[in-house]
């Protein structure tokens, strides 16, 4: 018979896997590029973007208003906003205020070096930080090289700011902001000014 202990230990096993899961999935939110601009099903798809957030937000304010338990929340997110709403958040404000060529090395860096770290942070690995650095710069400098215009050096000088601050925001612990957040939004800050230069 299984006791409580290891029902609840599996139970967050599983939820760490669907959340990394979710995570290696969340390129997909790129394909929102491929709608046309000026409008979808009749509404101009900045509207549905900004529509889907208010939602969001309204979940989690009856989320946390009535201490609603959802599947692959952590227990510090009973009393603070989800990393899905920090995420949300950050999906908005990369899709509407930056360069498409910067969202997508920022999408991925966010979507699938976090779930690296967090792996190689839970085994005490020493390769942390250093190949999460590494496959961030040469993540975000494939996906430079693919959706950008910018010269080869301009395209190191940007992955490189990305991958150093998209760690930096993952490393550091902020109370009440989530890194799902931070790693989209401090590396396209970053990618960003780097690019002017």
């Amino acid at each position: 018979m299984t006791s409580g202990r290891e029902l609840s230990s599996r139970i967050r096993a599983e939820e760490s896997t669907v959340r990394r899961l979710v995570h290696i999935c969340l390129p997909l939110f790129l394909l929102y590029y491929a709608v046309p601009d000026d409008t979808w099903i009749g509404i101009d798809k900045k509207l549905v973007l900004l529509g889907a957030l208010l939602l969001f937000l309204v979940f989690e304010l009856l989320r946390l208003g009535y201490q609603i338990r959802v599947f692959g929340t952590r227990e510090y997110e009973m009393d603070n906003m989800a990393a899905y709403l920090w995420a949300g958040i950050g999906f908005t404000v990369a899709f509407l205020l930056f360069d498409f060529a910067l969202v997508v090395p920022a999408v991925l860096g966010m979507a699938w070096i976090d779930p690296l770290n967090g792996f190689l942070r839970s085994r005490k690995s020493r390769l942390y930080p250093w190949l999460s650095f590494a496959s961030y710069l040469v993540l975000a400098a494939i996906a430079l090289c693919v959706v950008s215009s910018f010269a080869p050096p301009s395209i190191v000088l940007i992955a490189a700011a990305g991958a150093a601050s998209g760690i930096a925001a993952e490393q550091k612990r902020i109370r009440f902001v989530d890194d799902d957040f931070l790693m989209l939004v401090v590396p396209l800050f970053a990618m960003t000014v780097v690019s002017w230069i």
